[in-house]
Formats: C-alpha cells, structure tokens, sequence
C-alpha cells in the first residue's frame, strides 16, 4: 500500500472516530425537567441518628428538585450541629439561614407529652435559648389560642380550643409533622416483654420494671442510634432535650418518665410517688407533702426546699434552662408578685408561708392565673438538690431563711460534672455540715445513679441506687432486679444487630426504625413488641427565613410586602405537596406510622383532641406536583421547562474542534519527509 492510500484510510478512520466521539463521550442529562424561577435555593439539616430519617429527608429532598427548587440534604450529627444551628443556637445566630450559619428546615423527631399543649413548641414567648418554639413562629393568633388551651381547665372547651389551633396550624404550617410513629422495640428473648409495651413516654425505659424471665442476669444494655451524656447534650433534664439523654438521666431522677414527686400510671393519670395521697390541687394551686426518709443519692434528704430551689432556678436566667420561658409562663414574674414568690414551703420567710409552722415536707403552689396542666408540669417537676443549686455555706439550713439558687454559680451548670458526667468540677456546700463537697456526676432521686462514661465503647453506666426510696414496692411487685444498666451509642441498624445476635446489647431502641427491618431478627436471639407511641417525626421551617419564612423575598413579598407572610404560607405549602407522606409510610415504615397533621396533637391523646375532619393534603404524585405549582405561582413564581439542547447546539463547537485536530495530524502525516542517516 503506497503511502497515500494509507494516508486517505487513516483520514477516513480518524474522522469517523472524531463524528462519532461525542457519542462515546456524552455529558450526563440533566436531572430536573423544570426549574422555579426566581432560584430557591432550600438546604436540609438532617440530624443523622435516626437512619429511617436519612431515607424519607433524602426522598424530599430528590422531590423538591423534581419540583424545580434546588434543594440538598446535609447529614449532620445532633451534638453540635442540630444544636448550634438550631435547637440551642447562639443569639446571634438567631433565626440565621443556613448559608449564615443558622438552618432552612431542620428534621427532627419529638417525644410528645399525653397532653396536648401547642403553647411549649409554638407560642412566641418560647423562643431559644430559653423556650422550645424552635421555628420562631410568631403569630399573633396562634399565640391566643396556644394561651387559651393552657388556661382553660374545661376538657371539652379546650377540646373544641384545640380543634381550633390545628386547623389554624395546619393551615399556617410552621413545621410539617410527617407521621406519628408506631414505634418497635427489640430485646432478647430472656427479657420479659411487658415493660417495653407500657413504658415508653417520653424516655421509655422504665429499667426498674425490666425483669430477666429466665437465667440469673442482673445487668442490662440497651442499644441506641444517638449519643448521650458527656457524648450528648448533657446529662440535666433542664439543659438538654434530647431523647438519648433522657435514655439516661430518666433513670437517674425518677420512675418511668423522668417525674419525681408526681408521675405517671400507665394510663398516663399523674399519681403521687414522693408525695403522699392527701394532696389538693386545682386550677390555681398544688399542695402537697413529700415522704419523709427520701434520699438523693449523694446521701442528702429530699424535702420541699429541694422542690422549690428547683423551680425557681428554672426562672433564674442564668441557669439557661430549655424550660426557663415556658416556667414563667406559669408561675409569672417577680414583677406581677408572683415568679420567685409563687411556690414556697411551710415557715419559708418572705413569703406567704411565713407564718405556718416551719415543715419543710409540705410545699405549696400559687398560680397567677387558671392553669390546665398543673399535676403534670409542676407536680411531674424533676427536682434537683438545693444544696447544689444554693451553692451557699451562708445558708440557714436548719432554719426558715428564703431559699434562693445562686446565679453566679448557676451561670456555668452546664458545663459542670451534673450535666456533663464527670468531665468537669462542681463543688457545693453540704445542708447537714457546710462542708465542701465535689460531686462527679448527675445527682437525683430515682432508682438508679451515674457511675461513668466509657469513651471508648461509647457507653454510659448506671448503677441500683441502694437507698432508693421505693425499693420495698417495687420489690414486692417482682421487679428492680436490673443492678447495672448500661447505654450504648451505636449509630448504624447493621452492627445493633449484630451485637443484639452477640448478647453483646439486650435491647435496641425504637429510634433503629425497625418497622422496615423486623425480617432481620430472629426468635432464637430476638423477640419484638410495638405500640403507638407519642412520638413524630417532623420537618420544621425557620420562620425567619425571607423566602418561606417571613416572604420577604419572594416575588409577591417584594412586590407587595403586605402579601409576604401569605406568599411565604403558599412556599411552606407547595412543600408539603412533595412530600409523600403514604409512600413514605408504607414503604420506609412498613406501615408502623399515622399520617401527620399536626406535632402537638397526636392520635393517642386521650379525649378525642385529635382533629380528624382536617381536609389533609393528600393527593397522587401527579396531582400533587400540579398543586405545588400552583402555590408557587400564587407566590409569585415561575415554573419554567429546562430546555434540552438539540445535537448541534450541544456538539457543535466539538465536532469542529475534532475535525480542525483531524486535518491537522493528517497534513502533518502527509508533508512529512523522513530523512536518512
């Protein structure tokens, strides 16, 4: 073959490569078919403990790109992340983006109370750092009706009040609850599986009431996805709300909830358990008398100054309670004569019980106003040792004096020992001696108390409080068998299993979303039970934001700025239409879970609070992307088709580029004249 014939087939050969490489080599399509014009841009903070949370925040964030807005999931862990950017944000970060710092829309789940109360999560005095209305919700209707629900001590008026705030809430939409949870929980066969289908509010392990049905095992492990205590929040049921440090603290204060002086029966009635039966309550007052021979498990009596310190360190700002807003809520301030003053026990100088007779079991309180849960938010109150909050060798403890906790030394609590579990000092004057005690972890009076943590096996440790006052009932009912109980972190569902299998744990919690996994277990080393619990899993909107919080920024709020919270309104709703709630329920839950309307009214709740004539938002996929639409376009949006280029448009300047390449290696091929040596 001459050279130019070799040429010519060469030529051929390249320039069929050269048509033919964009085909080989083709860019990915795009993945949405359509975009909201102007862009918004919406980031998901999704705490990642939970792993069925991974999956339903991960299937709205694909819908929401679907739908034309350009979303991301961003997997975070809940200490610090979830807390920093949301749950216990500094001021200054405040109802910030998360492009600033703050958060979008943040996935969390809730441990709900048997009683319906909107007013903790969403009235506007409850902001953080000192409330729980993490959304920043601020509406002048809803905080009328979240304080008429707490003041009316009628069933059915608050019934009708409730009914009220959900169709509101539905409508309004600060947060969009997903599902209620039918929670699972797993153990080994050995453990007695009664316990765990009637004590599971809000921390469920009610250790004390575990028992082994066979064998002579006296300790306990229990599985969890999320950290707790020196790896968690901490270790205080004032400064942290997380439900893997209830896990722990639960049953270091009291039985079953967490509740020391009153608690719950199993039909979530509040009974006394450190009070005796003789109390009084009504809408304005709760009085009562605590047993006598109740210790705390740094060897101190339990009486009514204990109580009140208690209670009024909530109210003192620098102790940075979660609950220090929702308390004054209550009890009222300083300022109306009440705050401080509203709660005392007998004999207590400056204040009304000055002139009993000094008696530092019976305790009273007094309400500014008519109040709808007081058994359960001041009688269910966790009580702390005085002698750690007064933090005061100055102190008359044998007298009557005023009992007051000591700002200063408030100011840094949680980072003390009591909530962090010993990686810190916390030293305290004792009531019995004023000598100067160091203590090294959580002190209460439940049944069992901190020994440690482990860091490496990220294991927290508890031990049978010898002295507890309820030892001999609980006995005598067959159970507090249980002599160590330990809480092991361990994130993924795989290696619980696996350790389950091992006997390595006892217990998974229900937080592994098990629903979706149960033909994993097995009866040979596994046994399960499920209830519905009080428990939501949810996604909560910064109300702040200036898109689909405030709506400033939107098309309609920029145009019309007293449309802005409305065109915000129909932002959060266009949401929620891509949110496939069934599909999410079916196929993730495996059915175990109630379709979500609102968070603070849940099904369970007793007394029929639970508003089943909403009009839930609940179409196909297909009627439901149209819908989405239309209340974008209602904001002011524009829907707009991605435009999909055609062959040219796309491959045109590299066809040119391959053929000009082409023409030139050829030429250089062809003028090319070897020369001899």
């Amino acid at each position: 073959m001459n050279s130019k014939k070799f040429y010519a087939l060469l030529f051929s050969a390249i320039m069929v490569i050269g048509i033919a490489s964009p085909f080989m080599f083709a860019a990915p399509a795009s993945a949405q078919t359509q975009k909201v014009t102007p862009t918004i841009k919406i980031t998901l903070l999704t705490p990642g403990a939970n792993p069925e949370r991974r999956q339903h925040a991960l299937l709205i964030t694909n819908n929401l790109n679907d739908l034309g807005m350009q979303a991301q999931r961003v997997l975070v862990p809940f200490s610090p992340d979830a807390y920093s950017r949301a749950l216990d944000p500094a001021a200054a970060d405040i109802g910030k983006t998360y492009d600033q710092g703050g958060f979008d829309v943040l996935f969390v789940g809730y441990a709900m109370s048997p009683d319906p109360n909107p007013y903790a999560l969403f009235d506007s005095s409850q902001f953080p750092p000192s409330g729980q209305n993490y959304y920043l919700w601020n509406d002048s209707t809803n905080d009328a009706l979240c304080q008429a629900i707490i003041h009316e001590t009628n069933a059915t008026a608050r019934k009708a009040l409730l009914w009220q705030w959900q169709e509101y809430a539905y409508q309004q939409i600060p947060d969009i609850t997903l599902f209620s949870t039918k929670e699972v929980v797993a153990f080994a066969p050995t453990l007695d599986w009664k316990p765990f289908s009637l004590y599971h509010y809000p921390a469920w392990p009610g250790v004390e009431q575990w028992n082994y049905t066979s064998g002579t095992a006296t300790s306990v492990t229990i599985a969890q996805t999320g950290p707790a205590g020196p790896a968690g929040q901490g270790l205080s049921v004032y400064h942290s709300t997380s439900y893997y440090d209830l896990t722990v603290s639960g049953c270091i204060y009291g039985e079953l909830a967490g509740y020391d002086i009153f608690t719950r029966a199993t039909d979530w009635s509040m009974i006394p358990l450190m009070a005796y039966s003789n109390y009084s309550v009504s809408p304005r007052w709760l009085n009562f008398t605590i047993k006598p021979n109740i210790y705390f498990q740094n060897g101190e009596v339990l009486d009514g100054r204990d109580f009140v310190a208690t209670l009024r360190a909530q109210l003192t700002p620098a102790w940075g309670a979660a609950t220090e807003s929702y308390v004054q809520g209550i009890l009222g301030t300083d300022a109306m004569g009440y705050g401080n003053k509203s709660m005392w026990y007998a004999g207590e100088t400056g204040t009304n019980g000055s002139g009993m007779a000094l008696n530092y079991n019976n305790v009273f309180v007094h309400l500014p106003a008519d109040y709808a849960y007081v058994l359960s938010d001041i009688g269910g109150a966790t009580v702390y040792p005085a002698s750690i909050l007064v933090n005061s060798s100055t102190y008359n403890w044998a007298g009557s004096a005023f009992i007051q906790p000591n700002a200063a030394s408030l100011k840094g609590f949680a980072y003390t020992s009591f909530n962090t579990g010993g990686t810190g000092a916390y030293g305290y004057y004792s009531k019995t001696n004023g000598s100067l005690v160091h203590s090294v972890g959580p002190v209460g009076a439940g049944p069992y108390q901190w020994v440690g943590y482990d860091s490496t096996t990220y294991t927290c440790h508890l031990t049978k409080f010898t002295n507890y006052f309820n030892t001999a009932n609980l006995t005598a009912a067959g159970v507090y068998k249980i002599n160590n109980y330990y809480v092991r972190y361990i994130e993924a569902l795989a290696p619980a299993i696996t350790a389950l299998q091992a006997g390595d744990v006892q217990v998974l919690d229900s937080q592994y979303s098990l629903p979706g996994s149960l033909s994993l277990l097995a009866p040979a080393w596994s046994n399960y039970t499920a209830y519905n619990a009080f428990g939501l899993q949810e996604m909560g909107f910064n109300m702040r934001h200036p898109v689909f919080g405030t709506g400033v920024d939107t098309p309609l709020g920029q145009e019309y700025p007293a449309m802005a919270a409305a065109a915000a309104a129909h932002v959060r709703r266009a949401i929620e239409y891509m949110i496939p709630k069934d599909q999410i329920i079916k196929t993730l839950l495996n059915g175990y879970g109630a379709f979500g309307v609102t968070t603070a009214v849940l099904p369970p709740m007793a007394g029929g609070v639970f508003d089943t004539s909403i009009t839930i938002r609940n179409v196909t996929a297909a009627d439901a992307k149209t819908r989405a639409e239309l209340e974008l376009r209602a904001a002011g949006y524009d829907i707009v088709p991605v435009v999909t280029p055609g062959f040219f448009e796309t491959y045109g300047l590299l066809l040119s580029v391959v053929e000009l390449a082409v023409i030139v290696v050829i030429a250089g091929f062809y003028f090319y004249k070897p020369r001899k040596a």
